[in-house]
């Protein structure tokens, strides 16, 4: 895993059929104004792929909202959006 516990980012990634999902990634409210939590975003993101092909991951994935633009135009420089939809179903 990337070195994630100075990072104002908080980041999960569990392994799913020899790849991997990227289950939460928040950047700290107090540090979005700044470019920092893009940059520290990038490299983990970086660190995942690398480590991914290293493993031999068959793909790493996430979700991030539509109207996110700041992290739309990051994550588009990796890959861009697929044609899935997301469905969530409320049990509470």
């Amino acid at each position: 895993m990337p070195e994630i516990a100075q990072c104002p980012i908080n980041t999960c990634c569990a392994e799913v059929e020899r790849g991997a999902a990227v289950t939460d990634a928040v950047v700290q409210r107090m540090r979005r104004p700044q470019s920092i939590g893009v940059v520290r975003r990038a490299r983990t993101v970086q660190d995942l792929v690398d480590r991914g092909r290293k493993e031999g991951w068959g793909y790493l994935y996430w979700h991030t909202q539509a109207g996110n633009a700041t992290a739309r135009r990051l994550y588009d420089t990796f890959t861009l959006a697929d044609d899935f939809v997301k469905y969530r179903v409320s049990l509470a």
